[in-house]
């Protein structure tokens, strides 16, 4: 749009700025729009509400409720998200009694942020339900990042790959259903490949054949059922349709699942870093936005990210919010856990991002550590003379507070000043977990330091 207003490369500094200013804008203008009341404390209610979506989570499902209404003091978010036991309908309005808490801060700084995702999203808290959901009549009628990267490179790369092959050759319906459903998998796969490391730490690889054969549903069912579904939603008579379309997603999300689970499907790899992906998604929006012969160089930046994606630092110890999930990496490059982790959320997703496909249990105890019952210590792998102390009551603070260069409590420990890094109960829970690195200098850094101040993050609580 800048390019537009104003031409030529004698000024495309004041072109990058209204680029600039006009995208900033339009983040804020969107932050405004979906800002939502962010749960800040658990809490239990009833409610009734509508579901908008639903999504299989084993032998449960997980759904997003919009026009939530309780009988509770306090008012709830636009929008939540719960897990249940029972069948529902895209549409059906459930009343449950449910457990809502605070979305859930990243793992460790650099972690796919949910919470900003769901914020993104209206919807300002999460939980689960007690016991099984009921179906209850409707309310009043109801009122009037990724997958754009995916799409808008697909667009452009098979319009201008049609643009080249359809003079050459006429084809048939088959034919030029599998080519073009082959080519926007592969377009789409590449463009979302980045996405897929950052936030899942794996990369999938039957992206064509799950394509082939769920598109048909897509454009024969699933996109009819939701284009009737907002003609009839100004008339409040969107709840059949609706209906409809939730059980063509539920066909396909069956496809769906047939063929993740075909050998060799997944692929797991390390999370990459977010400076990563955006110098890869810069070099490919490049690569999108011209025709000419200089739109190759948008390859120097994805190539770029990529070596920052293979170089990127890890962690050497890590400690969740909960002050007694403790992980350190050894000698042998794999995350050990100093015992059986709490908070398992926390344990999955730091053994995901690190490619590791063992479970919790076979990666707990940490080599040449000695443990007492009221604490473990052991020294740091590659980094003479650091001792790592870790507290699982206060019984041994005296003593390892004194030796230890790194210490972490499950208790309050305020009065330890010797330890490099120090990190007690409040400091983990305050923070929301711990990325630490080990060397002669030990450092550290918080989940809430990297995120910042940002409008979903949740306020700290001073207790005032």
């Amino acid at each position: 749009m800048a390019a537009v207003v104003i031409r030529g490369w004698a000024r495309w500094p004041r072109a990058l700025a209204v680029a600039l200013l006009l995208g900033f804008g339009t983040a804020k203008l969107n932050e405004m729009r979906l800002a939502t009341q962010v749960l800040n404390a658990p809490v239990v209610n009833h409610l009734t509400g509508r579901v908008v979506s639903l999504e299989p989570r084993g032998t449960n499902l997980r759904a997003v409720m919009d026009q939530v209404q309780s009988g509770g003091p306090s008012p709830l978010p636009k929008w939540i998200q719960i897990g249940f036991r029972g069948n529902a309908d895209i549409g059906e309005w459930l009343s449950l009694t449910v457990r809502l808490d605070t979305p859930p801060a990243p793992s460790e700084p650099g972690a796919a942020d949910w919470d900003a995702s769901l914020f993104f999203q209206s919807i300002g808290a999460v939980g689960f339900a007690y016991g099984r959901a009921h179906p209850v009549p409707a309310a009043d009628p109801p009122g009037l990042g990724e997958r754009l990267g995916a799409a808008v490179a697909t667009l452009i790369a098979v319009a201008e790959w049609e643009q080249d092959r359809l003079p050459i050759k006429p084809r048939g319906m088959v034919s030029s259903y599998v080519r073009g459903i082959t080519m926007t998998s592969l377009v789409g796969s590449l463009a979302t490949l980045p996405f897929a490391l950052l936030h899942f730490g794996r990369a999938t690889h039957n992206a064509v054949q799950g394509n082939l054969i769920a598109m048909p549903v897509m454009g024969l069912w699933v996109m009819p059922a939701a284009a009737l579904s907002v003609a009839l939603m100004p008339f409040g008579l969107e709840a059949g349709s609706l209906r409809l379309l939730g059980r063509g997603i539920q066909v396909m999300v069956a496809m769906g699942k047939w063929v993740s689970h075909l050998p060799g499907a997944v692929t797991l790899a390390p999370a990459i870093p977010v400076a990563a992906l955006i110098v890869m998604a810069v070099g490919g929006t490049w690569l999108m936005i011209w025709r000419k012969n200089w739109r190759w160089w948008g390859l120097v930046p994805v190539l770029l990210g990529v070596c920052f994606a293979w170089r990127a630092p890890r962690a050497d110890m890590l400690v969740a919010a909960d002050g007694r999930t403790v992980a350190i990496w050894d000698a042998d490059g794999l995350l050990h856990f100093v015992r059986m982790p709490s908070d398992k959320y926390a344990a999955r997703d730091w053994l995901r991002r690190d490619s590791d496909a063992r479970d919790i249990a076979d990666a707990v105890c940490v080599p040449g550590m000695t443990c007492d019952g009221i604490g473990c210590v052991v020294k740091a792998p590659k980094v003479n003379n650091l001792l790592i102390a870790v507290w699982l009551r206060p019984e041994s603070l005296s003593e390892d507070c004194d030796r230890a260069q790194v210490l972490v409590s499950a208790a309050d420990a305020t009065n330890c000043k010797c330890p490099v890094v120090m990190i007690d109960q409040e400091a983990a829970k305050d923070d929301g977990g711990w990325r630490i690195g080990l060397s002669p200098t030990p450092t550290a850094q918080s989940v809430r330091q990297y995120r910042g101040d940002r409008p979903w993050v949740a306020a700290l609580n001073t207790g005032e």
